[in-house]
């Protein structure tokens, strides 16, 4: 059995403010149908590699346009980029902070380490000049 760390009212109440989060990010669903894809009127005159990405950009716009005309593909990509930024925010945050514990951390860990050399010093003096007192 797992140790009692978190209780329950704080996982439900967390559970719950995720589920709102996700209620409010799907009732933002809007899609905007997409436009038919065209080439640049340009065409004939652009360098090859802007040609080879003009291609590209118009067989991706070919392709989504096929599989959703109404835009709910792009609306599903928003969707789930708004919820990756909702719930990855904390990690960098978590990141952050870890890296500055860890170096108070090691800055306390110094300033013991010199307490405990400059103790064991005057430990040592004290101890040679009591012997040359006697």
């Amino acid at each position: 059995m797992l140790p009692n760390i978190v209780s329950r009212e704080t996982v439900s109440e967390r559970l719950k403010d995720c589920l709102a989060t996700m209620w409010r990010l799907s009732t933002q669903w809007n899609p905007i149908p997409c436009p038919e894809p065209v080439l640049d009127p340009a065409f004939d005159q652009l360098p090859v590699i802007a040609r080879v990405v003009e291609i590209m950009r118009y067989r991706l716009a070919s392709l989504e346009f096929a599989l959703s005309p109404c835009g709910s593909l792009r609306e599903f990509r928003r969707f789930w980029l708004r919820l990756l930024l909702i719930f990855s925010i904390p990690i960098p945050v978590l990141l952050v902070l870890g890296y500055i514990v860890s170096a108070i951390l090691e800055l306390l860990l110094k300033l013991l380490t010199g307490v405990a050399i400059l103790v064991g010093i005057v430990v040592l003096f004290t101890l040679f000049n009591s012997d040359k007192r006697k």
